[in-house]
């Protein structure tokens, strides 16, 4: 769901001059300029003052040095002490920020613009008209007429009748953006004004990060702490790459690998491959689990859907208990490089919070890092990496054995409908085929986008089960390529997926034969 505006930019060019700064090692010592630069001469003036732009770019910059801002209204230190204090943090063992355990959405209250209570509004188009649909239908009598319609915000209920019977379309509804788009109501307007999420509620979507035009919410990142990792080296970096990030950027995904490895990481692998074993193990999970006659069940890759079944009482129990290919792919990795350091790339906030679930054999995290395709773009500008001039590169293997669906369906769990997809795929090579009913085929619904209204759909699944086998749920629109930290268009990110989709698999390399990574171990 990327939007092009001047919050992103603003986000971009700082995710950028930071990350610039953390690759070369002058992070402590230049840091403090940054505001002063970004706000140099030709700067328009987004709040009241300059002064006012300068101290919330402060307080980004401190929250992407792992700082909680919530409450704060500026920096309380020059940032060069906190980046130095956020060097020194990260070298004591288990004191890594990405241990932090902070929740991944934080809300900049600084930069919240406390909305008005959403509601509804008569413009200068209102033609006082003799018909007056908008009094007629007002349930409240909150409507009245004089010159112009006028509504009385005591009474009204924010029904919309209003709105939706004004023949000339001049009543609009004024909502609270963060509000309007959040599934599950986590984020909601304090008694200062000032928007707070309630962590128990939010499912980490990430649709507020796009809806607030003040770009108040912000996310709890790891960007400049990998970006150190990959300056200083002390340990090898594995990228494991979704398939999602792949459809961000217009090249080919062995130009894009090649990026990778010029930034500084020893392997990099494809989590397609991983895919391919989730969409197995939930095709065998489904197969008993439909024996059993446990009625419909609902895929896992997704971690808000995850979440948001949490809620949902007996539907979370309909939800298949398979691995996110995320979690599978690190796995593998932790295997074959034990010492390394894992960080997963993605478009995916809720990822942020799915890294720290899974815990490996040995107590570590499986996952070191989660980056967001944005923040990666970030990097390779940073370095000016120019991903089009770049040699082909391959990704290395992970799994230790093939699989017996084609790479190209697990490169689609990247799109709506590509679970479900591999899902059967893997049933028809297995020429299995599934007693349901008199019917011997498998049902599927796919869902693309969480809203309030379809999870009250889904709360009636408790009642009255969906008409379908497997249910195939994605809280993104278009799937992972919509994701919250995605930064191409839906249609350009389609376009470029099927592009990698159609690209022939990498030749069979088994990960221990890279040099590189060898040597780095």
């Amino acid at each position: 769901m990327p939007r092009e505006d001047n919050t992103t930019r603003i986000r971009r060019e700082l995710l950028v001059r930071l990350g610039r700064l953390a690759l070369e090692g002058t992070l402590a010592d230049s840091i403090d300029d940054v505001p002063f630069d970004m706000t140099a001469e030709g700067w328009e003036t987004m709040r009241c003052c300059v002064h006012h732009d300068r101290a919330i770019l402060r307080l980004r910059s401190y929250a992407l040095l792992g700082g909680d801002v919530r409450g704060m209204d500026d920096v309380r230190k020059p940032l060069s002490v906190l980046a130095e204090g956020f060097q020194n943090s990260r070298c004591q063992d288990g004191a890594e920020l990405g241990e932090s355990g902070r929740f991944p959405l934080q809300v900049l209250g600084e930069a919240c613009n406390a909305c008005a209570k959403s509601r509804y509004v008569v413009t200068d188009a209102c033609q006082a008209c003799v018909a007056r649909p908008c009094k007629v239908n007002c349930p409240k009598g909150a409507v009245t007429v004089n010159g112009r319609s006028h509504i009385d915000p005591d009474k009204c209920v924010n029904c919309g009748l209003c709105e939706k019977s004004c023949p000339f379309h001049a009543i609009v509804k004024v909502p609270v953006p963060c509000e309007e788009v959040c599934p599950t109501g986590a984020i909601s307007k304090g008694e200062d004004g000032i928007a707070r999420i309630d962590e128990a509620k939010c499912i980490l979507c990430g649709k507020c990060l796009r809806a607030c035009p003040f770009g108040a919410p912000i996310e709890q990142t790891q960007y400049l702490e990998a970006a150190s990792w990959l300056r200083e080296q002390a340990r090898p970096l594995i990228a494991l790459v979704a398939p999602a990030t792949m459809a961000q950027f217009p090249v080919s995904s062995g130009k894009f690998m090649a990026g990778l490895y010029r930034l500084g990481f020893a392997a990099v692998a494809e989590v397609a491959e991983a895919a391919c074993a989730t969409a197995e193990r939930e095709a065998a999970e489904l197969r008993e689990r439909m024996h059993r006659s446990e009625g419909f069940l609902a895929t896992s890759c997704c971690p808000s859907w995850v979440l948001a079944s949490k809620a949902l009482g007996d539907v979370a129990g309909h939800v298949l208990h398979t691995p996110s290919p995320m979690a599978i792919a690190a796995k593998w990795a932790r295997k074959r490089y034990p010492e390394a350091r894992i960080v997963f790339i993605g478009p995916c906030l809720a990822k942020r919070a799915e890294a720290r679930g899974f815990p490996g054999e040995d107590g570590r995290k499986l996952v070191d890092a989660v980056l967001s395709a944005e923040e990666i773009g970030a990097l390779f500008t940073a370095k000016d990496i120019q991903l089009q001039a770049l040699e082909e590169a391959r990704a290395v293997q992970l799994a230790e054995q093939g699989s017996s669906l084609d790479l190209c369906y697990g490169r689609g769990f990247a799109q709506s409908g590509g679970v479900a997809a591999s899902v059967q795929s893997v049933l028809e090579n297995e020429n299995s085929r599934i007693e349901v009913g008199s019917s011997w085929t498998i049902r599927t619904l796919v869902i693309q986008g969480l809203s309030k209204q379809v999870l009250a759909l889904a709360a009636l699944w408790n009642k009255q089960a969906p008409d379908a086998d497997l249910v195939e749920v994605m809280a993104c629109e278009g799937g992972c390529i919509g994701g919250p930290l995605a930064i191409a268009q839906a249609k350009s990110a389609a376009v470029f997926l099927q592009r990698y989709m159609s690209e022939p698999p990498p030749e069979a390399k088994v990960a221990s034969s890279s040099e590189a990574v060898e040597k780095a171990v």
